[in-house]
């Protein structure tokens, strides 16, 4: 058996530490350095949305006759208001919030008519979901669907929701995305029929958000079939918005109206 004396051991013993420090501090030195260049070299985020501005003109066929609605839709995201101003055929005001507290004015007679439901809500509006980037399942899981299945179909994915027990008139519902974004849906029953088909299309690009500028839903019934087409233009964004109707207090002297409006 060798002995070694200690006077050999510590010498290189401590070397040995002291070249294992300087190593590790060499390595954080350049993790530090790549750390702060990935940093900036990341890009700017853009500025977050305040409030969106769009002219809204819905036109629904309904046996035979066509009806068509011209607005200005206002949406605060932080606020969680969402105003709309109706003037085509008839002026009156729409107002709700995130809790589903609605207001209707309609300044030529002075009456308001108030109500409160969740699906009133702010946060059930369709710009809510595309301006929040909340477009994976467009407000389905907040009604109790369940995504049970993902399905790809060329350049299409398709993803299945189940409805809760509650709903006994839908079965299921096909939501379809191309490039990550909505353009399809389909509300089917238990005989397989399907009930509501929504397209969305002519999408609206920017650094924010992106929107569908056109989005027509067919309602199919026994003897008849109902369209809607819904189209947004003059998309403004943040200090582009005017804030008047964001900020609109319907008058005190406003004449309530009956709740069977």
């Amino acid at each position: 058996m060798k002995y070694y004396r200690p006077v050999n051991i510590f010498p290189g013993l401590f070397f040995s530490i002291w070249d294992a420090k300087v190593n590790k501090m060499r390595i954080f030195k350049l993790f530090l350095t790549g750390l702060l260049l990935f940093v900036f070299s990341l890009p700017v985020l853009p500025q977050s949305v305040q409030r969106v501005s769009v002219q809204m003109k819905s036109q629904v066929l309904k046996e035979g006759k066509k009806y068509t609605q011209k607005a200005d839709c206002y949406y605060s995201p932080a606020k969680g208001i969402y105003v709309t101003h109706y003037y085509q055929p008839k002026e009156f005001i729409k107002k709700t919030n995130r809790k589903g507290e609605m207001m209707i004015y309609f300044p030529e007679e002075n009456e308001v008519s108030i109500k409160q439901d969740f699906y009133f809500s702010s946060e059930n509006e369709l710009l809510h979901y595309f301006i929040n980037n909340l477009t994976e399942d467009l407000g389905l899981r907040k009604e109790g669907f369940k995504r049970v299945n993902t399905e790809y179909e060329g350049e299409h994915m398709v993803t299945i929701w189940e409805p809760p027990a509650k709903m006994e008139l839908i079965t299921k519902v096909e939501l379809v995305f191309k490039d990550m974004m909505p353009v399809f849906s389909a509300y089917i029953n238990s005989d397989r029929d399907t009930l509501r088909k929504i397209y969305y299309s002519d999408y609206y690009e920017s650094t924010e958000f992106m929107l569908p500028t056109r989005v027509t839903e067919i309602s199919y019934r026994e003897q008849d079939s109902i369209v809607k087409r819904t189209i947004y233009s003059d998309i403004k964004v943040n200090d582009k918005v005017t804030p008047y109707y964001l900020n609109y207090e319907i008058p005190d002297d406003a004449k309530r109206m009956e709740d069977s409006y």
